[in-house]
C-alpha cells in the first residue's frame, strides 16, 4: 500500500473556523448567510501551496483538454470536505464539476473475502459539489450536505467526478442523451487524526468501466377493466426501466449492482395543451441482486410479464421477444448484461370534444440521470467489489418494445425476405406471396410497355430473352436427359431380357436316369 502524504493544512482550518465565528456573532443571526460563508473560504492556491510537494508548473493549461482531475482533498475544522481539482482548459473553457461518486470505506477496492459483510457505507453515493474558488487551472469545491465524521480514521473512496455535458463532447450514437460526463478518479484517501493533527494518505484503487450503456424501458398493458372498456377511466400500463451494458473485463457471474436515477412525473394535455412536468426527485438508489425478480400486474387480455433484475442480454431478448423490428434490439444485442431497476405507471385516456374531435390525455414518469455506481461479481472463482465509471444518461420517450415504423415498400420487402428465410408470420407470408404474385402478373406488361417506348430497351430485352430461351432450352434438355436416363436404361434392360427369352427358349430339364443296381444271388451248397 503506497500513500502520498498531505500536511500543513491545520492553520488554514483554524483561520476558517475563527472567521466563521466572527461572522456569526457580528451578523446577529443564528446561521451564517450563504454568501458570507462562501466568502470566508481560503483560495484554492492558498490551500494547495501549503503542500511542499505541490508545483504549479506540473499542471499546464491546455485549451483542448476538458478533463477534470482530482489532485487532493481536505477536511475543515467545521466538518466540511473540500475537493481540489486540476482543469486544464479552465482559462479558455469554463468548467464546473457537479458531482462525485464516493464511498466512505476501504472495501470498494477490488477483491473481497466476505461480500456478505458489506454495509451501506461500503457502497458509493453521488454527492453534489459547490465551487468555492477557481484560480487558473485549479478549482476548489465543497461537498454539499456532508459532515466529516469524528472518528480517528476516515476513508474517502472517490470513484469518479462529473461535469455537465457540453457541445463537442462524445455522444451516445443512439436515442440516449448524456446528461453528465464522468472522469476517472479511482483514489482512496485516508484521513487520520493523531494528537490533534490530521494527516492525509492516498492510494490508487481499481475501478471498472461501463461500456456501451443503453437506458430504455418496455411498456406492458395492465389489462382491461370495466371502466376502461367504456371510456370511464384510462388504459393503464407499466413501464419497465432497464439499462443494458458491457463491462471492460470478464464477468462470470454478476452478483450485485448499485444503480442511481432521478424521476419526474409528466402530463400531456389533450388537444395540444402542452406537457406539464413535476419536480425532479432527489437521486434514488437501488441495490440489485442476482436472485431479485419483478413482474407487471397483468389482467384481463394482458399477460403478466416477469423478469430477473440481473440477467444476460441474450436471456432478456428471448424473454421479451425483442427482434430487429423493435426500437431497442439494435442497441442492446451486442451488450452482455441487463439491469432492470425501476417500474413506473403510464396512463392513456381517450378524450372527445364536439368542437375539437378526438384526442388523448397521458400521464407518465420520466426516468433520467441513470448511473451504475458499483458492481460485485465473480470471475475465476474470486469475488470483486468495484466502483464503476459511467456517464449519467437517459433514454427517449418511446418504449423499446414498440415496433419501428417503416415505409410500405420496406415492409413488403421485409415480408418477402422473411418468407424465404423461414421467419415470416402468417400475415407476413400472405403479404409476401401476394406481392410476388402481383409482380409476376404485371412484369410482362411492364416489359412490353418499356419495349414500345424505348427501342434500345427492346433490343436489349430481345437479346436477353434470346439468351434466356437458349439457356432454358439447354437447361431443360439436360434436366430431361438426367431424369429420363434411369427409365431408358431400365427399358433397354427389359428389352434385352425379352429378346433372350424369345431367341433361346429354355428346354425342360431331363429326369435323371435311374441307377442300375445288381441283384446279389445267394449261392447254396449242393450236397454230395
Amino acid at each position: 500500500m503506497i500513500y502520498r502524504r498531505h500536511t500543513g493544512k491545520n492553520l488554514i482550518y483554524a483561520m476558517i473556523a475563527i472567521a466563521l465565528i466572527i461572522l456569526t456573532i457580528t451578523s446577529g443571526f443564528g446561521s451564517v448567510p450563504a454568501f458570507a460563508d462562501t466568502s470566508s473560504y481560503t483560495s484554492v492556491l492558498t490551500d494547495l501551496q501549503k503542500d511542499e510537494e505541490f508545483m504549479t508548473v506540473d499542471y499546464p493549461d491546455n485549451e483542448n483538454d476538458r478533463s477534470i482531475t482530482v489532485i487532493s482533498i481536505a477536511e475543515s475544522t467545521g466538518g466540511e470536505l473540500f475537493i481540489y481539482t486540476y482543469q486544464p482548459c479552465q482559462d479558455t473553457t469554463y468548467l464546473n464539476a457537479t458531482q462525485i461518486s464516493m464511498s466512505l470505506s476501504d472495501k470498494l477496492t477490488g477483491e473481497t473475502d466476505k461480500p456478505e459483510d458489506l454495509t451501506p457505507e461500503d457502497r458509493p453515493l453521488l454527492y453534489n459539489l459547490t465551487l468555492i474558488s477557481c484560480e487558473s487551472v485549479f478549482c476548489k469545491y465543497k461537498v454539499n450536505g456532508f459532515t466529516v465524521r469524528k472518528t480517528p480514521e476516515r476513508y474517502y473512496n472517490i470513484v469518479s467526478i462529473f461535469r455537465k455535458w457540453l457541445d463537442g463532447d462524445p455522444e451516445t450514437g443512439n436515442d440516449n442523451t448524456v446528461k453528465s460526463v464522468y472522469y476517472r478518479v479511482g483514489k482512496l484517501y485516508k484521513a487520520e487524526t493523531v494528537d490533534g493533527v490530521v494527516k492525509y494518505l492516498c492510494k490508487d484503487v481499481d475501478v471498472i468501466e461501463i461500456k456501451n450503456p443503453y437506458v430504455d424501458f418496455l411498456s406492458y398493458y395492465d389489462g382491461m377493466t370495466w371502466g376502461s372498456a367504456f371510456g370511464l377511466e384510462p388504459d393503464k400500463y407499466t413501464d419497465v426501466h432497464y439499462i443494458a451494458f458491457s463491462p471492460d473485463r470478464q464477468i462470470d457471474t454478476l452478483k450485485e449492482a448499485d444503480v442511481t436515477y432521478t424521476t419526474h412525473s409528466y402530463k400531456i394535455e389533450p388537444f395540444g395543451g402542452g406537457t406539464n412536468y413535476g419536480e425532479k426527485s432527489e437521486p434514488q438508489y437501488i441495490t440489485l441482486k442476482g436472485d431479485m425478480t419483478g413482474s407487471t400486474p397483468g389482467g384481463f387480455l394482458a399477460g403478466k410479464f416477469t423478469w430477473k433484475c440481473i440477467q444476460r442480454t441474450e436471456e432478456f431478448i428471448k424473454l421479451t421477444k425483442l427482434n430487429e423490428d423493435s426500437y431497442a434490439y439494435d442497441n442492446i444485442k451486442d451488450t452482455e448484461f441487463i439491469l432492470v431497476f425501476h417500474t413506473t405507471p403510464y396512463t392513456k385516456k381517450e378524450v372527445w370534444d364536439f368542437g375539437q374531435g378526438h384526442s388523448y390525455e397521458i400521464t407518465g414518469t420520466k426516468v433520467s440521470d441513470v448511473v451504475i455506481l458499483r458492481l460485485m461479481f465473480e470471475t475465476n472463482g474470486r469475488t470483486y467489489n468495484l466502483g464503476t465509471l459511467m456517464n449519467q444518461q437517459e433514454g427517449d420517450d418511446v418504449p423499446g418494445n414498440n415496433t419501428q415504423p417503416i415505409s410500405f415498400w420496406a415492409y413488403v420487402w421485409r415480408c418477402i425476405v422473411r418468407l424465404f428465410n423461414g421467419t415470416a408470420t402468417l400475415v407476413e407470408q400472405i403479404v409476401a406471396i401476394a406481392a410476388i404474385f402481383i409482380c409476376l402478373l404485371f412484369l410482362p406488361a411492364v416489359l412490353i410497355v418499356l419495349s414500345l417506348v424505348f427501342p434500345a430497351f427492346r433490343t436489349v430485352m430481345k437479346t436477353i430473352f434470346k439468351n434466356l430461351l437458349t439457356f432454358f432450352k439447354y437447361l431443360f434438355t439436360g434436366l430431361w436427359w438426367v431424369i429420363s436416363r434411369p427409365f431408358v436404361w431400365l427399358g433397354k434392360g427389359i428389352k434385352k431380357i425379352s429378346e433372350r427369352r424369345t431367341a433361346a427358349p429354355s428346354k425342360p430339364k431331363a429326369k435323371p436316369a435311374k441307377r442300375k443296381t445288381r441283384r446279389k444271388t445267394k449261392k447254396t451248397k449242393k450236397g454230395r
